[in-house]
C-alpha cells in the first residue's frame, strides 16, 4: 500500500518565516501533502481568515515550491461566496490546490458531477458523514456509492475524515475502521489526522490536539499514523498548526517501516547484551496467540541468567531464563497482571506511549522490534 503523509497548513495564523520552516522541514521528511481549511471563518473559529486572504496566496506558493499535493476543505457556503462550487474550483485549482474536499452539504449527485469539473480538481467525500453502522444506513451508503460510480468520475474521488479540534469529540476507532473498510471495499482511498502533542491550540484553546480518533488525541502523532496505516489509512495529515521535527520523523518511519518498533523502559540489572540481542531481532507473535501474553519465539536460544523473577504487572516484558530449558530467551509482553514465574526474568515494561499499538502485535504476520528506550532520542516512536 503506498501511504502518504501530510501536515495541515493555517497560514492566517502563521508568520511567514515560520511557514517557510516548517513546509521545508515537512518536505525534508517526504511529507508529499497539505490540507489547508478554507471554511474557519464560515464556521466562525476565532482569528480564521477566508480564502481570499492573502496568507492562503503565501501558502500555496511555498507548496508549489515543494511540490506539495493541497486539498483544501470547502462547503457550500464557501463555494457559494466564491461564484459557486465550479467557480471555486477553477479559482482554487489556479492558485495551487487539487483536490476539494467537500465538507457537507451535497448530495451524491451533485459530488458525481463535481467529480467531472472544468478545472481537473479531484473531489473528496467528507468520510465522517458515512454511517454503516445499521443495515438500513449501510443501504443508505451502498446507494450513494452506485450513484457516485455510475455518474462520477470514480479516479477523481478519495474521501477525508473529519478533524475534532474539541477534546471527547473525536470519532471511535471502530467507526472509522468500518467507514475504512466500506470505502477500499468501493475503491475510495481515505485520508485522516493524528494530533500533535507539541504545538500550540489554536482552533479550540481549551482542546488538546487536532486528531480524527478520540483514542489517539493524547499518543505521539508516529504512535497514532502508524496505527492507522495499520487499519489501513492511506494518507494521515498532523491536525494542529506545527507538530515538532521529532514528531514530523516519528510520522516519517510510522510511513516507511513496515514493521512496529516499539520502545522498552528495562531495569538497571538487565544486562546491555540482552537489551542489543532482543533489538537486533526481528520479532512475530506466535500463529497461536495466547489470551494474556503477546508471545515472541525468535530470540530463544540466547543465554540468560536468573534475574529479577517478580510479578509481571500489565505491559511488563519478560525474558524467559536458563531454568525456562528449551524455552530460554523468549520474549514475553503481558497484556493483564501476572504472578511471578521462577523462569521469567522481568527485563521492563513497554513504553506508555506505545501501548496503542499493542493489538497490532496479535497478527502473526506483523513484524515488530523492541529496542531501549534509554538510547533513543525526543522522536523515538514508532
Amino acid at each position: 500500500m503506498m501511504r502518504e503523509t501530510g501536515i495541515s497548513l493555517y497560514p492566517e495564523f502563521m508568520q511567514p518565516d515560520a511557514l517557510e520552516a516548517y513546509t521545508a522541514q515537512a518536505a525534508a521528511c517526504g511529507f508529499t501533502r497539505v490540507f489547508m481549511s478554507m471554511i474557519l471563518k464560515n464556521l466562525h473559529f476565532r482569528g480564521a481568515a477566508g480564502p481570499e486572504a492573502e496568507s492562503f496566496d503565501r501558502a500555496f506558493a511555498r507548496c508549489r515550491e515543494y511540490g506539495f499535493d493541497v486539498t483544501v476543505d470547502l462547503n457550500g457556503e464557501t463555494a457559494a461566496a466564491m461564484g459557486g462550487a465550479p467557480a471555486a474550483l477553477s479559482a482554487l485549482a489556479a492558485r495551487g490546490a487539487s483536490c476539494a474536499r467537500i465538507d457537507s452539504g451535497m448530495d451524491a449527485h451533485a459530488l458525481a458531477a463535481l467529480s467531472g469539473n472544468a478545472a481537473g480538481m479531484r473531489i473528496e467525500i467528507n468520510a465522517s458523514d458515512i454511517d454503516v453502522s445499521t443495515p438500513a444506513r449501510r443501504a443508505r451508503m451502498e446507494e450513494a456509492f452506485d450513484v457516485l460510480a455510475r455518474e462520477g468520475e470514480r479516479q477523481n474521488l478519495s474521501a477525508g475524515f473529519n478533524f475534532y479540534p474539541r477534546t471527547g469529540t473525536g470519532l471511535a476507532l471502530e467507526r472509522v475502521r468500518e467507514t475504512l473498510a466500506f470505502l477500499h471495499a468501493h475503491g475510495i482511498k481515505a485520508s485522516a489526522f493524528a494530533a500533535s502533542l507539541a504545538s500550540e491550540s489554536i482552533l479550540h484553546r481549551q482542546g488538546h490536539g487536532v486528531c480524527t480518533v478520540e483514542a489517539f488525541r493524547d499518543v505521539p502523532p508516529g504512535t497514532a499514523a502508524k496505527a492507522l496505516f495499520l487499519e489501513g489509512m492511506d494518507s494521515v495529515y498532523i491536525g494542529d498548526l506545527a507538530a515538532s521535527p521529532g514528531e514530523l520523523r516519528a510520522m516519517r518511519r510510522a510511513r516507511e517501516r513496515e514493521e512496529i518498533v516499539l520502545p522498552v523502559v528495562y531495569y538497571p540489572e538487565c544486562p546491555k547484551a540482552l537489551r542489543a540481542a532482543i533489538a537486533d531481532t526481528l520479532l512475530f507473535s506466535r500463529t497461536d496467540t495466547p489470551e494474556r501474553v503477546v508471545r515472541a519465539t525468535q530470540t530463544r536460544g540466547i543465554s540468560v541468567a536468573p534475574a529479577r523473577r517478580a510479578e509481571r504487572g500489565r505491559y511488563a516484558v519478560t525474558v524467559d531464563n536458563a531454568l525456562s530449558d528449551q524455552y530460554m530467551g523468549e520474549v514475553q509482553i503481558m497484556l493483564c497482571d501476572m504472578p511471578a514465574c521462577a523462569e521469567a526474568n522481568v527485563a521492563g515494561f513497554l513504553h506508555p506511549d506505545a501501548v496503542p499499538l499493542l493489538p497490532y502485535l496479535r497478527s502473526d504476520a506483523q513484524a515488530f522490534r523492541l529496542y531501549d528506550y534509554a538510547d533513543t532520542e525526543e522522536d523515538f516512536l514508532c
